[in-house]
């Protein structure tokens, strides 16, 4: 297209459907100011620092991803041994599966489960409004809500520094970084706050009126408007969400570990105790 001697803006146009709203909003507004260079550096520290959060995300979810894997793999070979010592007849069986074909049974209900969750949640999350709705409700699950606010606030206020030291309007430099959170919930917020800004409140008002901005964060923005510095700031707030989305990240890996961990030992301990009764029940008159 640009050797047929199109524009920029009219090539980056015809590809918004493969392209972030972001990326084309600010390439465009390069190639309009001649600061294509500088626009395209900002965009490119902006996208590293999301794919180190892609990436710590994805090393820290390996382990408990393979104790679950093990777990399940380690349940099924219980249910088929169980079932070979036993018979068919035996009291062993886990919720009257055994053998081969109880352990079969059940690690298809597991893979199913998850398939259908799986399917689910891309159903869902193809519709705008259903997925902030689901957005809204992951926000609420302890270690997991707090950790995709991280994620959406190190985009959000990244994005801000891009948007608002270029010449957009306020509140289009705002609806651009609330969509660039990826995260629908922000995402619908755009409007709501536009709406605020163009009544002539600041910022942190306009923040604060969707109640899904932390004080803190809003405590920050206000201080950053009324000393004039607020992309500087913005930029430093993007570290900040940065790191503190990598310690959320822990501690959410950690308590899915624990999570996995209690599943596995209360299966063993109630495969212990009808081993037990089984055993010694008649012996004991249990």
């Amino acid at each position: 297209m640009l050797s047929a001697g199109e524009s920029l803006s009219v090539a980056l146009d015809r590809e918004s459907a493969s392209l972030p709203p972001l990326f084309i909003a600010l390439a465009k507004l390069g190639d309009e100011t001649g600061h294509f260079p500088e626009i395209l550096g900002e965009l490119e520290r902006y996208y590293e620092m999301q794919a180190a959060l892609r990436r710590q995300f994805i090393s820290r979810a390996f382990a408990p991803v393979i104790q679950f894997v093990l777990g399940v793999v380690i349940v099924a070979g219980l249910i088929f041994v169980l079932g070979l010592i036993s018979g068919n007849a035996s009291p062993l069986k886990f919720f009257g599966l055994g053998g081969a074909a109880g352990a079969l049974a059940f690690l298809a209900a597991v893979v199913g489960t998850i398939t259908l969750l799986v399917l689910a949640w891309i159903a869902f999350s193809r519709w705008s409004r259903q997925r902030a709705v689901a957005d809204r409700l992951l926000l609420r699950v302890p270690a997991l809500g707090p950790c995709i606010e991280a994620l959406a606030l190190s985009r959000f206020t990244l994005a801000l520094q891009l948007t608002l030291d270029s010449s957009l309007s306020i509140m289009k430099a705002v609806r651009l970084s609330l969509r660039a959170t990826g995260i629908a919930a922000y995402a619908e917020l755009g409007d709501s706050v536009a709406r605020t800004l163009k009544a002539g409140r600041p910022l942190h008002e306009a923040l604060a009126d969707t109640g899904r901005f932390p004080y803190d964060f809003l405590a920050v923005v206000a201080t950053a408007e009324e000393v004039g510095r607020v992309p500087e700031v913005m930029r430093q707030q993007a570290q900040h969400y940065h790191e503190e989305a990598g310690r959320r990240m822990t501690v959410l890996t950690r308590v899915a570990n624990a999570l996995i961990w209690l599943m596995y030992a209360g299966f063993m301990i109630w495969m212990i105790f009808r081993i037990f009764t089984a055993s010694y029940g008649p012996l004991l008159g249990i």
